[in-house]
Parts: structure tokens; sequence; C-alpha cells
């Protein structure tokens, strides 16, 4: 590691426990100053005389042989010097413990007892002793390096030579003596005083000495500074990755400290930035940073120093360094070289002085980082945000409150409005490409189709439906309730939530919209949702409805959400009038059966087209395949065939001629079609399918396009390239589950059975035990032994068992392999105790009871109060007798 810049106070640098300084060295060009290491370990635990003695001994032995050669040096206590200690690299840093800073200062006055006839020369080129801080996030007790430097100008040593009686302390006679005089001088790394045979020339040379002296002086002072280095420049590539703009889906940690008054008008840009979390280092205790589990390449961490560095910062920065294995994803911005400097000289302790150079923008003022990232960032900062209100103007909709409102994804007046130009330009054909080829619909597709920058979304006709519908909820004096429900249940693929989403889009400046995120309770979205409704209005009597859409929400949540907004509402004494709309989206097989149970609030949007959207396809479709390849529009082309079930069997047969069977990536497809066929919205990853397919891509500005480039043609047709809401991490999935089935079907036909498909991959390794997004494949992977169809959770059916489990027991007719899978899927998951219940069920299914009442024990036994073990324990005493 780097010391202290020498001759400099550096009150904010700091050493790091057992790191390693260079080692000792003698004179080099008389400016840069020569190093002396010295342990000190015991002599730091004497009492203050001798303490002092063997203090002034070694700093004035080090000093007169510095000044004879006119050399700059550092004499360093609290350092291994190999000859002192063998427990320690030579060079480690140890520290000493300093109770008395006096003790070590006050110890410069023996240079008149050692230096008599010079001491005013000596006083002025031997600087008072420096205390760098050593930390050690292991110990606890406070210590130190003390440093002194010795400088000596020519103006004061000039044709000098100088002679010192070093101290020492008797123990034979308990005091402090004086050694004989002797001249000393640096020989390399050690002091020797020079013997008496060859004093004359040592005096004869002096000149020559103090000529060397001059020209090093001058050289120093004439020397050419460093050119400008472009930091804008550096700033941009750091933040972009080497792209063209930060990317919009990167996510960001920002680490800073107390923020400076003047300094807080200056950073708007982190108010477009994607913050995964913010660690706001201003007190001055120690804490653990919470691990959160982000794939390496999908985030970066920025440590924005804005006052002096204290050790919360560092220690930050050595978990982040040590958890992410190096400093890639690591960037530093420090407006002040002074506040840089104690970070400086502990990162270059744990990744080297070039690569904290070059991680680090370290000068730019607040406001010019400030103005350089507003350039380069995918929407521009400070752009206000508007909602409508009730009497029919606007009011500006503030980041804050907007944040404390994190259960909804609010839809604004102007939303996408702060899209920049070079954004649209770059992505707009990625953009409407991924949405024809499956993927979900965004805000931004609607956007760039109304300010004609793509061709308009079609809308189905289920659009005019929901909004007819909505229409009349929202007509005065109707007989509503005030939260009211308009349900869409919709064919998965289809459209139906680019039909919910359109419906937002177009009413978002009449009345105020929402989509409520995934994972909240009722309590914490109804109280969000009654405070948007009545955000910045001044009489709660007069607000307008909030159309709020729910996807894929159980009714019970739907109908606790009602009753929830209802109850708020009749506290606050409104009267009688539309406050809430719930736009329901809910996937379903059957969605038109679902449509004539309640034909006045439900909507049902299936893969059939009537004559007019065929008409509107068909145009569309040729005016896509006039721009792209039409093998990545795909499900465009198969919702304007209806799925038609030839039509999507022709198709996989054409799309899997020529494929290796025996492939990594065919057997990630076979996976991925396993799962997208039997558990609804699944997914794998992207770091899962890396793994599997054995990548190791450091590079974040190449790992989409390497991953995409270890992709079969086949693969990169049917897979669907996903960004999971909830954990922000980059996944795939087949473009369409009945493309997934019929896949599944024709990959595996007679040579291989779901059920050893199924078993294969419960046992591949490189999945169930990797790392990033570990808990959603392990909970995609359990619904595909143990989760039960469900048709109010938009299934076909209600089945008995998973509905794999119930394919391989009667397609295949193999309970004996279903039985397998499942013990399989026991140990896998560490003994699950609702698999155990599964087994105890199928096993009494097939009258196998002694087995079942075993099972049933093993799912008891793991948790005795479950009413629902206890009763499947019950139902195999039942059967049996």
């Amino acid at each position: 590691c780097r010391p202290r810049p020498f001759d400099q106070e550096a009150t904010d640098f700091v050493y790091v426990k057992h790191r390693v300084l260079q080692p000792e060295s003698g004179a080099f060009n008389l400016i840069s100053p020569c190093h002396e290491y010295k342990s000190f370990l015991t002599a730091a635990t004497l009492d203050r005389t001798r303490l002092q003695a063997k203090f002034a001994r070694e700093v004035l032995k080090f000093a007169i042989g510095c000044m004879n050669i006119r050399s700059n040096g550092t004499i360093h206590f609290g350092v291994a010097d190999s000859k002192e200690s063998t427990d320690y690299t030579h060079g480690e840093i140890i520290g000493i413990p300093v109770e008395e800073k006096d003790i070590y200062v006050d110890t410069l006055n023996y240079i008149e007892r050692c230096v008599p006839t010079d001491s005013s020369h000596v006083h002025q080129c031997v600087r008072s002793p420096r205390f760098i801080e050593v930390m050690d996030q292991k110990g606890t007790e406070k210590s130190f390096v003390v440093e002194v430097d010795v400088v000596p100008s020519l103006s004061i040593v000039k044709n000098k030579v100088y002679a010192v009686r070093l101290p020492n302390f008797k123990e034979s006679t308990n005091k402090v003596e004086f050694e004989k005089k002797q001249v000393l001088r640096r020989v390399g790394a050690s002091t020797n005083p020079v013997l008496e045979e060859g004093l004359s020339e040592f005096y004869e040379r002096v000149r020559h000495r103090d000529a060397q002296r001059e020209e090093a002086e001058r050289s120093e002072l004439h020397h050419r500074p460093e050119s400008c280095q472009n930091l804008g420049r550096k700033l941009t590539m750091l933040m972009m990755s080497g792209k063209k703009l930060i990317e919009k889906d990167k996510w960001f940690i920002l680490v800073t400290s107390k923020f400076k008054p003047e300094d807080l008008g200056k950073v708007d840009w982190l108010l477009n930035m994607n913050m995964f979390c913010v660690f706001d280092l201003r007190d001055q205790n120690d804490f653990t940073i919470c691990k959160q589990i982000l794939p390496k390449g999908t985030f970066q961490v920025i440590f924005l120093l804005t006052s002096p560095v204290e050790k919360p910062l560092l220690y930050t920065f050595n978990e982040f360094y040590t958890d992410m294995g190096g400093h890639e994803d690591i960037i530093c911005i420090c407006e002040a070289q002074e506040d840089f400097q104690k970070w400086r000289s502990f990162a270059e302790g744990l990744c080297g002085s070039q690569t904290v150079d070059d991680g680090c923008v370290v000068g730019m003022r607040m406001s010019h980082i400030n103005a350089t990232l507003q350039q380069i960032q995918p929407v521009q900062a400070c752009v206000r945000k508007h909602l409508p209100v009730f009497f029919k103007g606007t009011c500006d909709l503030k980041t804050r409150d907007e944040e404390q409102m994190y259960s909804l994804e609010i839809l604004t007046k102007n939303h996408c409005e702060e899209t920049s130009e070079d954004f649209i330009e770059e992505e707009k054909v990625n953009i409407e490409q991924q949405f024809y080829h499956g993927g979900k619909v965004e805000w931004l597709n609607f956007w760039l189709a109304e300010h004609g920058f793509v061709g308009e979304v079609i809308k189905r006709d289920a659009y005019q439906e929901v909004s007819h519908l909505l229409n009349d909820v929202l007509k005065p004096n109707s007989a509503q309730r005030l939260v009211n429900i308009i349900n869409i249940f919709h064919h998965p693929g289809s459209g139906g939530s680019t039909v919910a989403r359109q419906v937002l889009w177009d009413n978002r400046k009449d009345i105020r919209c929402a989509v409520i995120k995934p994972s909240n309770t009722v309590a914490i979205v109804a109280e969000h949702a009654v405070k948007l409704r009545e955000y910045d209005e001044k009489d709660i009597q007069r607000c307008l409805p909030v159309l709020l859409l729910i996807e894929d929400s159980d009714k019970e949540y739907l109908d606790d959400l009602r009753n929830e907004l209802e109850v708020a509402i009749y506290s606050r004494k409104v009267q009688n009038e539309t406050c809430f709309i719930l736009l329901s989206c809910r996937r379903s097989h059957e969605p038109e059966k679902k449509c004539r149970e309640s034909p006045l609030m439900n909507v049902s949007v299936t893969h059939k087209l009537s004559a007019q959207e065929k008409r509107e396809f068909s145009g569309k479709r040729k005016d896509l395949e006039d721009k792209y390849d039409p093998d990545f529009i795909l499900t465009f082309v198969l919702l304007s065939e209806e799925f038609n079930e030839e039509y999507v069997k022709s198709f996989v047969e054409h799309l899997l001629l020529g494929i290796e069977d025996k492939s990594v990536t065919t057997r990630l497809i076979r996976y991925v079609a396993l799962l997208n066929t039997y558990v609804q919205g699944s997914f794998i990853s992207q770091s899962h399918c890396e793994a599997l397919l054995g990548l190791n891509i450091y590079m974040e500005g190449f790992r989409q396009h390497e991953f995409e480039q270890s992709l079969s043609p086949q693969a990169r047709l049917v897979f669907l390239h996903l960004r999971d809401e909830k954990t922000h991490i980059n996944s795939i999935s087949i473009i369409h589950p009945l493309v997934a089935q019929e896949i599944l079907q024709q990959l595996l036909r007679d040579q291989q059975t779901q059920s050893s498909l199924a078993m294969e991959l419960l046992h591949e390794n490189d999945l169930f035990e990797h790392r990033f997004g570990r808990f959603e494949y392990q909970s995609f992977l359990k619904d595909l032994f143990n989760k039960r169809a469900r048709i109010i959770k938009g299934d076909g059916y209600d089945s008995a068992f998973a509905p794999l489990i119930e394919h391989v027991c009667d397609i295949e007719k193999n309970p004996e392999k279903a039985i397998q899978l499942l013990e399989e899927a026991f140990q896998q998951f560490r003994e699950d105790a609702f698999i155990a219940q599964t087994l105890a069920r199928l096993h009494y299914t097939y009258k196998m009871f002694e087995q079942a009442e075993h099972w049933a024990e093993t799912a008891t036994k793991k948790q005795p109060n479950n009413s629902c073990l206890l009763d499947t324990k019950g139902q195999v005493y039942k059967k049996w007798f």
C-alpha cells in the first residue's frame, strides 16, 4: 500500500492493519523520501523516560543520516522491520498504542542535548511526529503509526556536516546517557556512522551533495504539472459501461455521507437513477451491510464522497469489494482532493493504485457532475410530473410524495415525456420489437406510438367494452358503489394485459390512474390509494376517481382490497359517488365462461379474433413484416393466426428442424418448456442459464450479447427476455405457454418421458444451487411437483395433485415414478413438510396405506400444529379403515 503523502498533515489519511508498505529504501532523487520502519511494539509499552529515549535515538539517528546526504526521509514507528520481528512481513502495518501523543512530540526536546551546536538546523528539518490511525475491523483497541518526516532544505543545511550524540537509557545507572559524537549517513536502507578514515573525504564532498540537492529542489520547483485529465469523459464512460447512455434497466446502489447544504441543489441526476438502495452514512457507528442478491453486472455501486471520509464508509467499501469479488462495478465520485485522501489510502491496499485511479473521478465540481450526468441519462431529471385535478387543472406530483405511495406505479398526465431524444433513437426499434415478440407492453410503447415514432398499438374489441363499462361507472348519479370492480379475463398471450394498460393510458389525463405493485398488503395499498385520490385536492368530497389496475391477483385479495377501500371512504364520510375502480386483469383458460357469469362487469379476451380484429391484425402484420424478420415478431404472428393448433404445431416443427438434441442449449429449452407448460408465469433467470451453459461473462457491456450468441438459433427465436418487477432479475421464458407445450411434446417424442426430464431437472445442480435468483427458481421448481391447478388462479381445471404428477400417473401410467419424483423432491427441498403431505395423499390414493401413514407422520412431525397436515393424517386413517 501507499504511505502517507510526504510532509503533509493528511488528517484524512489512514492505514489498514496487516497491509504492507513498499520495502525500506535509500536515497533516490533526494526529493522522494527514503523510508525506515520500526515495529516499536515493545518500546511503545515502556514508561515515559525510557520510551522518549528510545524514540529520540531512532528519530535523530535517521534524521542526521538524511540531513548529511541531503535526502528527504520518513521514519515509521508501528511498521514491521524484518530485523526486529519475525512474526510479521517486512513493511507490514502493525500499529502501536498511543495513550499520550505529547510523549512523542516532547521527545524533540532531546535535540538540544544531542546536537547542541546545530540544534536550530535540526529543529527546522525534523517535522513534529504525525499520528496516522490504523484501522482494524477485528480489533477494538485504537492504534497508530507514528511518523516523522525529515526535510533538509538546502537553505538550512548548505555547507554543513552534522554530528550527533545519540541518547541511550542505561539500566545499570537508571538514567539517560549520551554516546560520543558521531557523523551519520544513509547507506541504502540503513543509517551508518561515517568511519574515521572516511571522514575527511565525506567533508570534502559536502559541496557535491549540496549541488545535487540544489538541482533536485530546482527540478521539483519547475516540475511540469500533469496535463488536465478529461474527467467529464471518464465520468460518462464509467457510468455508461461503454454504452451511449446510462442503461435504463441498470440498478444503482448509492453510498454517501453528509451533504453540504449548498450541494443539495446539485444532485438532480440522482432523481432518475434506478436506485436499488441508498446507504446514508452520516453517523460514526459501524454497521453491517444488508447483503442483497443481485446478479453481477446488473447493478453498480456509487460511492459519492461529499465530506471527510469516516470509518463506516471505508468498512462499507471493504464489504462491497469483498462480496462483489473486485472493483469492476464500483465507482467513486469526489469533488475535493482532501476528502479523497483517506479513501485512496484505504482502497489502494485492497485493489492497487491503478485500479483506484481508473475507477475514481476526483476534482469535478458537484454542479459539473450534475450537468454531465444529466446529459447521458435516458430520461431527463427534474421534469415535473403532473396529475389531473377535480376542477380540470393540473397539480405537480412531487417525487418525495410519489415515493411514499410505494405500492403504486402512478401513471401521470405527462408520463414518459422525460424520455430523451437520444434514448428514443437508440431504443425505439428494440422496444417495439420486444413487444411484438411477446414481451409485456410498456408505457413507452403507447407513448412512442402516440408521438408517431412507431406504429399504433392495435386496440382489441375488449378495449371498447372495458371503456364502455368504465364510462358507465363514471357517470354522475349512477347507482354505483363507492368501489367498483371491472374484470378482464384473458387467455395467456392474447393481449389482455395490453388492453388493461391501454385503458389506463387513455384515461390518465382525466382521472387518476395507477398500477398496484405485487407483494403489498391490502392495508398498505388502500392507504396509498386514498392518498393518491386526495393528493393536492382541497375538498375530499370533490376528488377525481382513481382507476387501479391489479394483475393476476386472486378473488380473495380483490374483495379484501375493495372492503378496505370502502371502510376508508366511509370513515371520511364521502358522499355517494364512485371513488375507486379496480380493473382486475387475470389469466383464465375459460374467459368467455367467466364473462357469462357476470356479463355486466366482466370482459373476455381470447385468442379468437373478430372480423374487424382480423382485418386490423392482417394490416399490422404486413407493416411489421416489412420492418422486421417475421421470426422476431412471433407472438404477434401467432396471435394473428389465433394460436391455431395446427399452425402452432407446424411452426414448432419448422423451428426444431436441425436442432442438436444433445446440446446444452437444447437441454435448456427442454427445461424451460417443462416449467412454462406446468407452472404459470415461470421463468429461469439469465444468471442460471449462464451457469448451465458454462459462461463466465465479466464485462457487463458484452453480457447480453455474449449470452444471446451462446444460444442456438432455435433458442434465440423462442426465448423471451424478461425483467422481473419484484426481483429486478433478467430472465427467460418461452414466448407463449402453448408454444412451450408443443416444444416439450416434439422435443421428447418417444425418446424421453416428462417424468424422466423432471427428474433430470431436479438433479441439475448448476441450476438448483445457483445463488442469484435462487428463491424464485426453487419456488417454481417446487410448484412443478407440488402445486395443484386451481380455476380461481386462472388454470383450466381443479386438480388433486400438481398437473405434472397427474400426467405421470394418468398419461404415463406410472404412479411409482410419480412417487419417486416426489421423494426426490422431498430430499432436494430439505425434507419439506408439504411435499411429505403430497406423498401421503398420493400413497393413499393408490391404497398404499402403510406408506401413506409414514409420510403423514413425517409431515406432522415437522409441523405438528398445522391443521392441513393433521387433516391429511386423519384422511389416511379414514380411508384405510
